[in-house]
């Protein structure tokens, strides 16, 4: 199938002078399911979503029901992207990484969209498909969702229940009756399996790699039965928390070809207590080094960018010390939120700028990191910022009985 009848060469790869990327020619990204009507809508990648909290870059919202996977690729939506990235064109649904182009030191999503296999952008077919298993999980980190996590409507509860002022607080904000009612922090209402769970399965065997997210992917039944019915040959590529290494998914996993662990660790001791409550640093480091056992596992760390760990990453850095693990130090989602980078000051920001540089390599990717303080470099910080700064981390410290002054370096402490 040749889309918009532009041909390009083979062996052509995506870089800077051009619009091409791998993902929407070889992948769909199904990050959003409903309880009631399976697969809410699609896009390319998950990256797509980032720049304004779009989780509809491409319109599908409601057109996918009862529509198997290999319809959804080859919808008009799809082919019309695909469309404009043959004939050069930038698409609004990739702007996320059209604007990370747009600095002195370009890097972005798309630039680093290589695949494990060949893609040809002639010829456009599913080779990987990117699930989110549901909003299971068993940690309540403090830049992630109770959409993404049943386990943060624990604290969504206590905000609310207790009449805290959570205004302007990202994903927080806002009156929910299904997060407020009893035990919704065990609940499961983001994820349905259904026809077109079956069509993903009966595609397994033609597909070269999964990639799956959460929620916590390992508690996910539908991600392990995908580990238990794909051939050793799929590439899975999943993100993790790394705390439920147990023997019985050790095994699951020692059977593939190759593996790509998304470690999603932000830092390391007590500060890392602090951000991915209620885990404890000496768990996981008892998973790490279960999972590191794995010949066929490739662990690349992800770590997202805060105020919470910001003066602490080269102790991150220093303790993976280790050049078989790859970090890619991330950006919040959405990146106004309150805890975000961009509202320290000018000095505390070019400190940072300082220090990532002397950091960035090709094995610690800090690339979008100093992009981005660099861009804000001149946003002065203020006292309404401040404010809303402290409130947000201090609502998180009461649902959870801890002291901020405790955890966190003296630069913010002080700040």
């Amino acid at each position: 199938m040749n889309v918009g009848g532009v041909k390009k060469e083979h062996g052509v790869k995506p870089d800077i002078n051009n619009t091409l990327c791998n993902f929407p020619f070889a992948q769909i990204a199904l990050k959003e399911w409903d309880a009631t009507s399976g697969i809410v809508t699609a896009s390319p990648c998950c990256n797509s979503i980032r720049p304004s909290n779009n989780f509809d870059p491409l319109n599908l919202r409601n057109k996918l029901h009862n529509k198997n996977i290999d319809e959804i690729f080859y919808s008009k939506e799809m082919n019309e992207l695909r469309d404009s990235m043959l004939n050069g064109e930038k698409h609004s649904a990739c702007d996320v990484c059209w604007s990370r182009e747009d600095n002195e030191n370009p890097d972005s999503f798309r630039l680093r969209s290589d695949m494990n296999f060949d893609v040809d952008f002639n010829n456009p077919k599913i080779q990987k498909v990117d699930i989110t298993f549901g909003e299971d999980c068993n940690l309540r980190c403090r830049m992630c969702t109770p959409k993404l996590s049943n386990k943060l409507r624990t604290d969504y509860k206590f905000f609310h229940e207790n009449n805290l002022d959570v205004s302007g607080v990202d994903f927080f904000d806002f009156k929910d009756e299904d997060f407020l009612k009893k035990d919704s922090e065990k609940k499961i209402y983001y994820w349905k399996t259904n026809e077109q769970w079956n069509s993903i399965l009966e595609k397994l065997n033609e597909l070269k790699s999964v990639m799956a997210s959460g929620g916590e992917p390992l508690l996910s039944k539908q991600f392990l039965e995908i580990l238990d019915k794909s051939p050793s040959s799929v590439h899975i590529d999943f993100h993790s928390n790394c705390t439920l290494f147990s023997k019985n998914i050790i095994e699951k996993l020692s059977r593939f070809d190759k593996i790509t662990l998304r470690a999603s660790i932000d830092s390391v001791y007590e500060n890392y207590e602090y951000i991915r409550y209620p885990m404890k640093w000496k768990i996981l480091e008892k998973n790490i080094t279960r999972v590191k056992e794995l010949k066929n596992v490739k662990i690349d760390i992800n770590c997202v960018l805060s105020v919470l760990n910001c003066f602490d990453l080269y102790k991150l850095f220093n303790y993976f010390d280790d050049n078989d693990i790859s970090i890619f130090v991330d950006l919040l989602v959405p990146e106004d939120k309150f805890i975000s980078v961009k509202f320290l000051s000018k000095e505390l920001k070019e400190k940072l700028i300082y220090e990532y540089s002397s950091y960035n390599s090709d094995r610690i990717n800090l690339n979008d990191a100093i992009n981005f303080l660099k861009k804000y470099i001149d946003l002065e910080s203020n006292d309404v910022n401040n404010k809303n700064m402290l409130r947000e981390i201090l609502l998180f410290d009461k649902s959870r009985n801890q002291n901020y002054k405790n955890y966190l370096s003296k630069n913010l402490t002080t700040f």
